[in-house]
């Protein structure tokens, strides 16, 4: 959660130059390249949390999403007690 980013606009992401990132080629399936590796939140585009985070390009900058994905992750560990006091 602390590598969530605080600015929620859906820039433009292109991972797939990456020179440290290993594609996925069988996994792309006609669309965006994708990666072996999840990458960090603030390395990769803005996603919901039920969309796929192995794509490597995405985002316009026209799109502002949601806090759900970061809000579901703290609130569930508020809950069960495991951020603490």
């Amino acid at each position: 959660m602390q590598r969530w980013p605080l600015e929620l606009i859906n820039w433009p992401q292109f991972n797939s130059d990456r020179l440290d990132i290993q594609l996925n080629i069988p996994g792309e399936c006609g669309g965006s390249p994708q990666s072996l590796q999840m990458l960090p939140p603030d390395e990769r585009s803005i996603k919901k949390w039920n969309y796929g985070v192995y794509e490597l390009d995405d985002g316009s900058g026209f799109r502002e999403e949601d806090p759900t994905a970061y809000l579901i992750s703290y609130w569930g560990m508020r809950y069960f007690n495991l951020l603490g006091e």
